[in-house]
């Protein structure tokens, strides 16, 4: 049908307002023809003339000039220049720091009982340099070497093993460190506690096999490789005095590090920044951390420590590259940017593939989130030993779960060769960190007012739903208590402390865990302040009341056991997040991580649960 207002000869369409009366009135044309030379030059740049038709000598000169430069400076040899310039001059700072620090000199009145506390951990910079540049070099070195004749060395055909050695032989290895840690456990176990702990460990992942999508196809090696890195670690830490301290050590460094954030919060929130802790204390905290994660990014520090952790993780217990360099990066990174470093791969990865970056993104915390966690007042050395412990643990928990029934189709040359988000410059690497933390501390900030606001009311209304049964005071926290009661006494938490713990677990998968932190954080700053104080025989026996909610804790066991099972991003609330951030990166793939989330948030907490068991399994306190 004709539009009676075209006009075929002029291209044109007559536009008819209405004057006073309600006659038609053609007021204007609209040209329908788009001129191709107006659509290609839409986005150009408008032509001026020059001011100056003729350039002066001297600005030639220095264009000249700055161009020879530029050309002198980017030649191979400078590079050369630059690198030689510091290995002579780093020596002799190195030379003249250890001889003015002296960090072998002893003080003669130390003893073998304070040696670790006065003098290895404790006011000696110079050995501190000297650690720091020994492990530098050893890295350096290792990449030269590796670099130079790694093609050179076939280490196979120089051992020429047979290939049911070749296959038996991780097998043996696995056997000799599983019977020292079994004999280790015989040996130094006094505690039943400790056995309550070692029997929950066993109940978990039984657990876990009975409920496994495939449990005749179960990796045995990838579980008990990764019980063992988790024990091994809970040994160096939690058993021998040494790791105990440098942990311990690093902890009380990594809060120092931290605490440089109240300089940026005062000059934006004021000096009383604060008494508004959660928003003006803690959130800034992540800002810092994420801009300084960024910077290490930048200059490739993240991927190389990530890349050699997971490739010594995928060495052990046989993961595949991508799910290995994925548990690590969670570690560092966080569950929404991890997923960043396998991207092109997650449309091809198998099921079990899949559920195990779920779980390695529901088992861990990432590292400046860990920061706020210690601004809340948890202890440090546990949350960075916990942080550690998920990666194999995560991977332990999802092989069994979901065991891999298909061939991967990554190998590790694929994802070296990534493509990682572009950064131009450290200024860029320190505004994009920074920027990209307010969307996730406003999410934060709005979960956290709306979950805690709907568990309040949730709890009113059972409280007054219980109240009709004169039980009074019976909300939805104290059935959480007796909900989770088992898991912590299984964890093998002081059975005092067992309704305490069962109800921040609760809050973490329910709520979520920056909230049982918070808790958490209450309980060990109250209990300090008391044992400080002399109090705390008033406060056990009730004559000084225990603030309202508070779920107090007295043990230092419990506390370590409660640190361990709340360090996970496993709550319903995450769930949603997890399903949004993989299926932008992977669309084709959304069906899978809907089906398998709330498993792997379920995975996400048996993890959790078996750090947990591993801290109250191994747990002597060191004074």
């Amino acid at each position: 049908m004709e539009n009676p207002n075209f006009n075929s000869d002029s291209n044109r369409e007559l536009e008819t307002m209405f004057d006073i009366n309600g006659n038609p009135v053609a007021v204007k044309t609209i040209n329908y023809e788009i001129e191709k030379e107006n659509e290609k030059n839409i986005d150009a740049e408008i032509e001026h003339e020059d001011l100056f038709s003729e350039e002066n000598a001297f600005g030639l000169m220095i264009i000249k000039t700055r161009t020879s430069l530029y050309e002198f400076l980017t030649k191979p040899i400078i590079k050369y220049i630059i690198y030689g310039t510091i290995l002579i001059l780093y020596p002799v700072y190195f030379g003249f720091s250890i001889k003015l620090q002296k960090p072998f000199a002893i003080p003669r009145d130390l003893n073998s009982s304070t040696i670790i506390d006065d003098y290895i951990f404790s006011n000696n910079p110079g050995l501190a340099l000297f650690i720091l540049s020994i492990v530098v070099c050893l890295f350096f070195g290792w990449e030269i070497l590796k670099k130079k004749f790694s093609h050179q060395i076939d280490f196979k055909s120089k051992l020429n093993l047979s290939p049911r050695i070749e296959k038996i032989s991780p097998w043996i290895v696995i056997g000799l460190v599983t019977l020292l840690s079994i004999s280790y456990l015989i040996y130094d176990l006094k505690d039943y506690r400790n056995l309550i702990s070692l029997l929950g460990l066993s109940v978990f992942i039984m657990i876990c096999i009975f409920i496994s999508e495939h449990p005749s196809r179960i990796n045995i090696r990838a579980l008990i490789v990764g019980i063992l890195i988790q024990y091994i670690l809970g040994v160096f830490i939690l058993r021998l005095e040494f790791g105990y301290r440098m942990f311990q050590f690093l902890g009380s460094q990594v809060s120092t590090f931290l605490d440089y954030t109240d300089n940026g919060s005062r000059l934006v929130f004021g000096e009383h920044f604060a008494d508004h802790f959660f928003a003006f204390k803690a959130m800034p905290v992540v800002i810092f951390f994420s801009a300084i994660v960024n910077i290490l990014y930048y200059f490739g520090a993240i991927q190389f420590i990530l890349l050699k952790i997971a490739w010594m993780m995928n060495f052990f217990m046989g993961t595949s590259p991508t799910e290995s360099v994925n548990s690590v990066a969670n570690v560092f990174l966080g569950p929404s940017e991890a997923p960043l470093l396998i991207k092109p791969f997650l449309s091809k990865m198998t099921e079990s593939e899949l559920f195990a970056v779920m779980c390695a993104a529901f088992s861990t915390v990432s590292g400046s989130v860990l920061a706020a966690y210690i601004g809340f007042g948890v202890a440090p050395d546990h949350l960075i030993t916990a942080g550690l412990m998920s990666a194999p643990a995560s991977l332990a928990i999802a092989k069994t779960l979901f065991p891999e029934t298909k061939k991967t189709h990554a190998d590790w040359e694929a994802i070296r060769n990534v493509k990682t988000k572009k950064l131009n410059n450290v200024f860029e690497a320190i505004s994009t960190g920074a920027i990209e933390m307010i969307k996730p501390i406003g999410a934060i900030l709005a979960n956290l007012i709306a979950f805690v606001s709907i568990f309040s009311f949730l709890d009113a209304v059972c409280m007054w739903f219980f109240g009709m049964l004169n039980l009074e005071n019976f909300g939805l926290a104290s059935i959480l208590q007796y909900l989770f009661w088992p898991f912590a006494f299984l964890m093998g938490a002081e059975s005092e402390d067992c309704k305490s713990i069962a109800k921040l677990v609760g809050f973490k998968v329910f709520v979520n865990e920056f909230v049982a932190f918070t808790k958490l954080g209450a309980v060990v700053n109250l209990r300090n302040e008391i044992i400080a104080n002399g109090t705390e025989i008033l406060y056990r026996n009730g004559t000084l009341p225990i603030p309202t909610g508070m779920p107090m804790i007295w043990n230092d066991r419990s506390i370590v056991i409660a640190t361990y099972a709340l360090c996970g991003f496993a709550n319903f609330g995450t769930i949603g997040i997890e399903i949004a951030t993989l299926s932008v990166f992977a669309p084709t793939r959304t069906k899978t991580f809907l089906k398998y989330a709330a498993k792997a948030m379920l995975a996400g907490n048996f993890s959790s649960f078996m750090n947990a068991c591993i801290a109250g399994l191994l747990f002597k306190k060191i004074n």
